[in-house]
């Protein structure tokens, strides 16, 4: 596929804000990072578009979850927060984060 063919689905993945799995790249950049709390568990962060289901998010952090903790977790403590900025078209971020504990 040549790249004037794929530029057109670029823009609408950009425009849906359609984001794939991965670690966050910084403050702002969707993905997943955590922290390791005094008591052992993590603290994880997932970042997405705006407009995300919280089903979305809750998928993303046991995702997360299972590859820190791959012989078993427990989540606790999610929560999720919205953050909307206004230009001429809608944006923002839906940020989940969430306590993980590994352990059966």
């Amino acid at each position: 596929m040549s790249v004037k063919a794929l530029a057109p689905i670029v823009f609408v993945a950009a425009l849906c804000g359609c984001v794939g799995y991965g670690p966050s790249r910084g403050e702002g950049s969707p993905g997943y990072s955590e922290s390791r709390r005094p008591d052992g568990a993590y603290l994880v962060r997932y970042e997405l578009p705006v407009q995300s289901t919280e089903h979305t998010l809750l998928r993303a952090i046991e995702r997360r979850a299972r590859e820190l903790c791959p012989h078993g977790h427990r989540v606790e403590d999610f929560e999720r927060e919205t953050f909307e900025v206004m230009h001429s078209m809608a944006s923002g971020r839906d940020i989940a984060t969430a306590v993980v504990r590994c352990g059966d």
